[in-house]
């Protein structure tokens, strides 16, 4: 039973280890000799050629006995992507159903960003919400096979490691990253551009409306982080309520909201969440308060451009993230780690203007 069990292992990890050399070949390439393979593997050749006769026989590997082992070119499942999503969200829709729009919600331009442009190049998108246990994981892909997967919402390198013994990996806009894995990792200047804007406008009592308890991503941390560092390197004291988390129901963000803006010390500039900014726009309609004139509003991500006056904001642009993500992924099926960081631009709008104009 002992050895069996040892033999299972050495085959599992002689397996892992020709999958994780298939992904950093590319297409047609030629494998390490065998003396190589042994030394680098620590498995012995027996073991190492009855797994290689197994990638033979499922098209992924090419065996020339003159030559050696070589990648097999292009197959059809290589012409497959997957964009894996780690959290609860309906993947059932494909993409060129859905209607896709500015108001549509960020990651669902990605998504339709990406799906274009695999497309575009010959690939199909598979779209998969993967809930439930690593087990589930390990089976899926044992079954399916892809020459690349787009992950959203990893939050470790847990599930980027166990998958990327399958295919190639790339973390798009990851909750936290290591640099282990390539990707497209979100820019932490965000808070930065919108601070000192802000600055330099004439604004110095700014609050931020932040979604620290309703998130695990370590870039919305960095930012808050940031806030409160320019705000004392600006000797600009901050009044209780000024950072305040903006994750609530209705009612609890309007209660909270009012007693920040109905204090002795209300902000005249509020830094908020892409997603709150309609929150924030009802509120100071219903509350009276003229938005650029007596409150500036600065956004996170141009998320709601029908809203009037247009809010100024710092944002990413869903179509270059794709493009980015595609790059990664190109890089990546090449032998290559790529990481790249999302470009960051101001829109303005008119819910900024300079103080006192």
């Amino acid at each position: 039973m002992a050895n069996e069990n040892v033999n299972q292992t050495k085959n599992s990890w002689a397996e892992s280890y020709l999958q994780r050399l298939l992904l950093l070949t590319p297409p047609g390439g030629k494998l390490p000799g065998m003396r190589t393979l042994i030394a680098e593997s620590g498995v012995g050749r027996v073991r190492l050629e009855h797994v290689l006769a197994k990638l033979c026989s499922e098209g992924k590997v090419e065996s020339r006995s003159r030559s050696g082992y070589y990648r097999c070119a292009e197959s059809e499942c290589s012409k497959r992507m997957l964009l894996l999503d780690i959290e609860k969200n309906d993947f059932s829709l494909p993409p060129a159903s859905r209607n896709v729009s500015m108001f549509a919600s960020f990651w669902q331009q990605i998504e339709h960003g990406l799906a274009d442009i695999c497309r575009n190049n010959g690939y199909e998108l598979t779209l998969y919400s993967l809930q439930g246990s690593l087990s589930g994981a390990v089976d899926f892909f044992r079954n399916n096979h892809f020459a690349g997967c787009f992950f959203r919402g990893v939050t470790g390198s847990e599930v980027t490691e166990l998958i990327s013994q399958y295919c190639c990996v790339v973390d798009v806009l990851p909750h936290s990253s290591n640099g282990s894995f390539p990707g497209v990792i979100d820019s932490p200047q965000m808070t930065i551009m919108q601070m000192e804007y802000l600055l330099q406008r004439g604004y110095r009592n700014i609050g931020y409306l932040h979604q620290i308890e309703n998130t695990r991503q370590v870039v919305q941390l960095q930012r808050l982080c940031d806030y409160y560092r320019i705000m004392a390197e600006n000797n600009i004291a901050v009044e209780p309520g000024w950072g305040m988390y903006c994750g609530y129901e209705w009612k609890k963000f309007n209660r909270n909201l009012y007693e920040v803006m109905s204090g002795k010390h209300p902000p005249e500039a509020l830094i908020v969440a892409g997603n709150t900014v309609p929150a924030v726009y009802r509120f100071c309609f219903n509350n009276g308060i003229e938005i650029g004139r007596e409150l500036a509003i600065m956004g996170c991500d141009d998320l709601a451009p029908e809203l009037r006056p247009r809010c100024t904001s710092v944002t990413n642009t869903p179509s270059e993230i794709a493009e980015k993500a595609w790059r990664v992924m190109q890089a990546a099926l090449h032998g290559e780690k790529l990481i790249e960081y999302t470009d960051l631009k101001i829109i303005t709008g008119e819910s900024v203007p300079y103080k006192n104009q």
